[in-house]
């Protein structure tokens, strides 16, 4: 009974917060369609027969009072709510410096018997004793463990080729990428009511740089840090005015620089050049006084045989 409670709260407040954004989808007629389709709302209908049509098309797209129609589950305050708790209860095991993957808490070392349990709510629940792991991105890692042997979480289409020894060479090198071809059995065509058969090529990679900042030491990928985030809503219009304000004289500026960097480094090749093609004159002329002074011997004999003896 612990699990299905654990289920039912962790999927009820979830449900809470949902975005009142949705898409719809229903059946009319030729009229619906005619309206629907001339709405900024509209996204695609099709024709079934019997002058009916589906329509799919989004709800909530405005605040305003004739176009809003909150959905009657929706309680945003006590999705945040619960959210900011266990991001707060959570923060002091997530923050660990031993702490590898946060998703499902991830620890170098073991937590006290007192926060740990199987069958209590609110307490951990250990899964597994890992013996080798790589946690490289968020639903992204690969570890091997004595209850569960070589476990693999890869988000995406491209998770039927990947391997430990993917996930041991991509710690190596992050930046990797490795296009392969793959199969999908089961694609559902909304549109056409149908399901096929879809092949196609995806690329292998981590999702890096989305939440946080690679830290490297030594050229060596040793961690992350978080990702600095200026908060704007404290600030009143006046202040948001000045900020945007500065924001594009500082872009205005950047350019400013960039032509200035250009046109200096186009200046030094110049001035380079020039520099060599004086040092290439200058040993030119130097060549040519040379040739213009360099007397041969039978000359110089015939200057001293003119001299006057003394």
């Amino acid at each position: 009974m612990s699990l299905l409670y654990k289920l039912v709260m962790n999927s009820l407040y979830g449900r809470f917060g949902i975005h009142p954004k949705s898409t719809k989808t229903d059946i009319g007629g030729i009229k619906e369609y005619q309206y629907r389709m001339r709405q900024e709302s509209w996204l695609d209908g099709d024709y079934l027969g019997n002058d009916k049509y589906v329509l799919s098309y989004h709800t909530n797209m405005d605040n305003t009072i004739d176009r809003w129609d909150p959905p009657k589950n929706s309680a945003i305050q006590l999705a945040a709510a619960i959210t900011a708790c266990a991001r707060i209860y959570m923060y002091k095991y997530t923050s660990r410096e031993d702490c590898y993957y946060t998703d499902s808490v991830v620890l170098g070392n073991p937590l006290p018997e007192e926060v740990v349990s199987s069958s209590i709510i609110g307490k951990f629940k250990l899964e597994a004793i890992i013996k080798k792991g790589f946690f490289l991105a968020p639903k992204s890692y690969y570890y091997s463990s004595k209850e569960k042997g070589d476990v693999i979480k890869y988000k995406g289409a491209a998770k039927e080729h990947v391997d430990a020894k993917w996930f041991e060479t991509q710690y190596k090198h992050p930046e990797n990428q490795l296009e392969r071809e793959f199969v999908s059995n089961f694609r559902v065509n909304i549109k056409k009511l149908s399901v096929y058969k879809r092949k196609g090529k995806v690329t292998v990679a981590l999702a890096l740089n989305n939440k946080r900042m690679l830290l490297h030491i030594g050229g060596k990928w040793v961690g992350s840090t978080p990702k600095v985030v200026f908060d704007l809503e404290s600030l009143d219009n006046a202040s948001k005015e000045i900020f945007y304000s500065m924001k594009q004289k500082l872009s205005s500026q950047e350019i400013e620089n960039l032509y200035l960097r250009e046109k200096i480094a186009s200046m030094e090749d110049k001035r380079s050049q020039d520099l060599v093609q004086t040092e290439e004159r200058t040993m030119l002329d130097s060549e040519e006084e040379v040739e213009g002074t360099n007397h041969t011997l039978e000359e110089n004999n015939k200057t001293d045989e003119k001299k006057p003896d003394t």
